[in-house]
């Protein structure tokens, strides 16, 4: 069977789609089910799903399904039963439907519009066949009798006579519809009276066109008020055409389209139906575009849009900087959906500048990013570039700074960091390491003295040793550099007859005359012999050997994995085979990244970002990943007879708990896309909330890029180093193996 296109006709996630190969699929509300549909009335793991042998079967499994073709199978029945390409299924108020890629999926949806208006229309129409009959005699002899009376009976009375005849002979079908109009106001009377009991009813209106045909339109809240009108207009079997919108299920149409199409726009709708929509979107066409689409909604009757985009911003924050005087030498313009600024500032200006930064921070930065191109200058004459980006917070920085510019305008320049942490901090933003770059720039420029004031953080004996490791792995020469240990001299300024260390690589001895004593390994040589020139390795690796001893709680570790725990950690970045199309590390790296992912899931001290970007990769790859990294851990288990499974922390939790490497990510920079909905079947690809899909590769703004899509998240590489989405409360759908277990 070739691929299957599942989509969702009807629901919150309306207009959805995945490609679904041949096997096995759990569908439900439960983010463990291979493909998540999220929705109230859909239970978890509600039905099962198999495609094979060129055939469609399903199975209900803790909800009800029904198809339009009329199989229906309750709860727990989990016999599989075969179903036709585009038969619509449905799922509590979700409908589906499979099909090949070129199946005619236009016409199911003509026929699920068809469906919808004859289902309006029911209500509208009556027993028009049985009223009245051919009797009109008898209408006749009703208003006769009716005329003759009409002195001895108010007006009022005579109309209630009538109109009780009307509902006796309609009731009975003893009045024909073509004889309906001789009723008095053709029958309006009659509608009126059985409304009027129905509080809810009374805002809709009654007309009459030219052709006698009576309609009823209106709003009301609930579709169950919309349903008792109906009956009670049916039962007067007075021919009315209902034009009644309920409004709850018009707020469920517009969220659904809002949703679909990645809109953050928010609204409200009015109990006349008038809907005025309000929010964000940047580009102006999709704006007028997603506007345009909703006046068409059958139901609507007006819609007032106070949707603010790129433009709208663009004059707020020019009126903002006429407010804080700094117009006259700054310029703003856009760039595609970015604000840029650009311009010059005085230094004796820099307050107003600051106050600038403040006033856009707290009201538009959330809204809308701002590239700032603005140079200061100096009272000297000298120009300083006060360049900022604030696509993700407040992220000053001076990109060039004179290390001999004198102290009061390097004081000013200091402010304007200092001021920008200040609002980072009150605004909610997270601190970027392009802050802590600016920072260190600044501290170079300063004096001894002022240099010697700043206070450093508390560095932990953890750190530090990582620290001298990495440092070490920078430093060690390769290993085609190493000379034989045949060859190896002998130090010529040892004079005593031999030496021991005690090294956490192994003890072993250097003695001028016995070097058959030293290994013949090539790289268990290089190991010692870093090992004897730097005795503060040893300490390093025990203090590291020591913290991932604490994180795999335990007490005993095989004497050949301690051996082995130092050459591990000193391993350079080196490239080979990788572990699988799904992972792109090295198999020779992902001992080393998973010793590193113990540490690093039980330190609170120790942050990814001391990293080198190297490692890092590999790390953040091997931590979205972990079935595929236990898998690679094991093949290479085979080549170097290390047993790190039984004593990995990350491999235990994170198997079992996906949130765990939550922790591991806490010091990461914000990702620059939300995740809505991920494919891991085939060619992988995630959805972003603005309802774009992205492959690995691929890049999703001008200072991003998508670098890997794992089980639990992607990994982009940002700016200034790198950031993981992780699937969460947002992300609507994951499909994944039929064998996977989350």
């Amino acid at each position: 069977m070739n691929k299957l296109i599942l989509k969702i006709l009807i629901g919150q996630q309306a207009g959805a789609e995945v490609m679904l190969e041949p096997g096995e699929y759990s569908l439900g509300s439960d983010r463990n089910d291979d493909l998540q549909i999220a929705d109230l009335s859909i239970a978890e793991s509600h039905m099962r799903l198999r495609l094979q042998d060129n055939k469609i079967e399903i199975a209900a499994n803790s909800g009800d399904v029904q198809t339009e073709n009329g199989v229906t199978l309750s709860s727990g029945q989990t016999d599989w039963v075969e179903i036709e390409p585009l038969d619509v299924i449905t799922i509590g108020v979700v409908k589906i439907a499979l099909g090949a890629k070129n199946a005619q999926w236009a016409t199911l949806s003509k026929a699920l519009n068809a469906n919808e208006e004859d289902g309006e229309q029911k209500a509208e129409k009556t027993a028009s066949a049985t009223m009245f009959g051919e009797n009109s005699m008898q209408v006749a002899a009703i208003v006769a009798r009716v005329s003759a009376n009409r002195k001895r009976i108010t007006l009022s009375a005579a109309a209630g006579a009538v109109v009780i005849g009307g509902i006796y002979l309609i009731g009975t079908g003893q009045i024909s519809p073509r004889t309906a109009s001789a009723l008095p106001n053709g029958g309006i009377a009659a509608v009126q009276v059985a409304l009027a009991d129905l509080t809810f009813a009374k805002n809709l209106k009654l007309r009459k066109d030219v052709d006698n045909q009576i309609y009823l339109t209106g709003y009301v809240s609930k579709p169950v008020e919309r349903r008792a009108i109906a009956d009670a207009v049916e039962q007067t079997a007075v021919p009315v055409r209902l034009r009644v919108r309920v409004i709850e299920t018009l707020k469920k149409d517009i969220a659904g389209y809002l949703q679909s199409r990645g809109s953050n726009a928010t609204f409200t709708l009015s109990n006349q139906g008038n809907l005025i929509l309000s929010g964000s979107i940047l580009d102006k066409a999709t704006a007028t575009q997603l506007v345009s689409d909703l006046r068409e909604l059958n139901g609507i009757s007006g819609v007032v849009s106070n949707i603010k985009t790129a433009a709208d911003y663009l004059a707020d924050v020019r009126k903002l900087a006429k407010r804080a005087l700094i117009d006259d030498t700054i310029i703003f313009r856009l760039d595609n959906e970015t604000l840029e600024v650009s311009g010059i500032i005085a230094s004796q200006d820099i307050d107003r500048w600051s106050g600038f930064l403040r006033s856009y921070s707290r009201q538009y930065a959330e809204l809308i990013p701002l590239r700032s191109l603005v140079k200061l200058v100096q009272e000297n004459g000298q120009v300083v570039d006060l360049k900022a980006d604030f696509s993700d917070g407040i992220e000053p920085f001076l990109a060039a700074l004179d290390p001999n510019t004198k102290e009061p305008v390097e004081e000013r320049q200091r402010k304007v960091l200092e001021l920008a942490r200040a609002l980072k901090a009150q605004d909610g933003f997270p601190t970027s390491q392009a802050v802590q770059k600016a920072s260190d720039r600044v501290s170079r420029g300063k004096p001894p003295k002022q240099q010697s004031s700043i206070r450093k953080e508390d560095v932990t004996p953890l750190q530090k040793a990582t620290q001298r490791l990495l440092s070490s792995i920078r430093l060690t020469p390769n290993l085609d550099d190493t000379p034989a240990p045949e060859a190896a001299q002998p130090n010529s300024e040892e004079t005593e007859d031999s030496k021991t260390i005690p090294s956490f690589a192994g003890n072993f001895t250097v003695s001028p005359n016995n070097e058959k004593n030293i290994s013949t390994d090539k790289s268990e040589y290089q190991l010692k012999r870093i090992s004897l020139q730097d005795p503060e390795l040893n300490e390093a690796a025990e203090v590291v050997f020591l913290a991932w001893m604490n994180v795999a709680e335990t007490k005993v570790i095989p004497e050949a994995l301690k051996k082995q725990f130092l050459p591990l950690l000193m391993s350079p970045q080196t490239k080979g085979p990788q572990c699988s199309d799904r992972l792109a590390v090295p198999i020779q790296q992902i001992p080393v990244t998973v010793l590193w992912l113990d540490i690093l899931s039980g330190s609170e001290s120790l942050a990814l970002t001391s990293f080198p970007k190297e490692r890092r990769q590999f790390i953040l790859e091997a931590a979205i990943n972990p079935a595929a990294t236990r898998d690679c851990l094991i093949k290479a288990e085979k080549e170097n007879g290390i047993d790190l499974i039984p004593y990995s922390n990350f491999i235990r939790e994170s198997l079992r708990n996906p949130e765990f490497i939550s922790f591991l990510t806490r010091d990461l920079a914000d990702p620059s896309i939300t995740i809505s909905g991920a494919s891991l079947i085939g060619e992988r690809y995630i959805q972003s909330n603005a309802n774009k899909r992205y492959k690995a590769g691929q890049s999703i703004d001008q200072s991003s890029r998508l670098v890997a899509i794992g089980e639990l998240g992607a990994l982009i590489r940002e700016y200034d180093g790198y950031s993981v989405a992780l699937y969460g409360d947002t992300t609507a759908w994951v499909v994944r193996q039929a064998n996977d277990p989350r």
